[in-house]
């Protein structure tokens, strides 16, 4: 079986998985934040993991405790929501059976490899850096390239800058 850029398995008509293939499509209270519509082709995309239960009560990435500590730590920067295309790596979110958060799984990774694939299409590579919260996020979009000791590097598929930092919900 093919891979597409991201290490997603692709048929020999080039389908991708998706949404109809992945578990979280039916898990209980958890909504699908894609997001796409809200790429307008700035020039810094920002990558999280997955979205929080606030993030999944909102519909909106990275607007939790765990968003609230990146826009505080950002102002001073003169960055804000605004200054970036936001995408999860993993647009649902990943729950144990108790409701308590988790990590994504591969499978649940694999199956929303596609949308990352569209993000990156429709900011028509207008991005120059690519900000990475966490290592899963930055397994998921560069693969073997992904390096947890390179915080940052040119990325030559995303023809821009990939600066990784921790997610903000591990200073939670």
């Amino acid at each position: 079986m093919r891979q597409n850029l991201f290490g997603s398995p692709v048929n020999a008509r080039g389908d991708v998985l998706g949404c109809s293939q992945c578990p979280l499509d039916k898990a209980r209270n958890t909504r699908k934040i894609q997001g796409l519509t809200r790429i307008t082709g700035r020039r810094a995309m920002l990558w999280a993991e997955a979205p929080d239960a606030e993030d999944n009560r909102n519909n909106l990435e990275l607007s939790g405790d765990a968003g609230r500590l990146l826009w505080d730590a950002l102002v001073p920067l003169g960055l804000s929501r605004d200054s970036f295309d936001i995408q999860n790596t993993v647009r649902c979110r990943p729950v144990n059976p108790d409701g308590s958060g988790r990590a994504p799984a591969k499978r649940e990774l694999q199956c929303c490899a596609p949308f990352n694939d569209q993000a990156l299409k429709l900011n028509r590579g207008e991005a120059d850096v690519h900000l990475v919260l966490g290592d899963i996020a930055g397994e998921q979009l560069l693969g073997s390239a992904y390096r947890r000791d390179t915080p940052v590097m040119w990325h030559a598929p995303f023809d821009g800058y990939v600066v990784a930092v921790p997610e903000p919900g591990y200073i939670l």
